[in-house]
């Protein structure tokens, strides 16, 4: 995924939290997904305005000790699975 790409959480995705995780879960295919702290603030995070970047940058902010290029790969991995997955969706321009 592009540094540049704005990610959204699609609207048909259900955000189910459990005290410092949470549950994304997909009424019409049933899909149930768990989400650790991080990945939970990823969730959070892409609202389709921010960046990679962006939110690369806010989840290092929300987690002083990790190490900035891990986190920046793992956000893009994490977002590359969300999308995958049809939890999330690439905003293009326009849209």
């Amino acid at each position: 995924m592009h540094p540049a790409a704005r990610v959204r959480s699609r609207p048909d995705v259900l955000l189910c939290p459990e005290e410092d995780e949470a549950f994304l879960f997909t009424p019409a295919s049933g899909r149930v997904r768990l989400l650790n702290p991080t990945g939970l603030a990823v969730w959070r995070l892409i609202d389709g305005v921010r960046d990679v970047v962006a939110v690369t940058a806010a989840v290092c902010a929300e987690f002083p000790d990790a190490v900035p290029p891990a986190v920046a790969a793992d956000v893009v991995a994490f977002l590359d699975e969300l999308v995958a997955a049809e939890l999330a969706e690439v905003v293009v321009d326009g849209g």
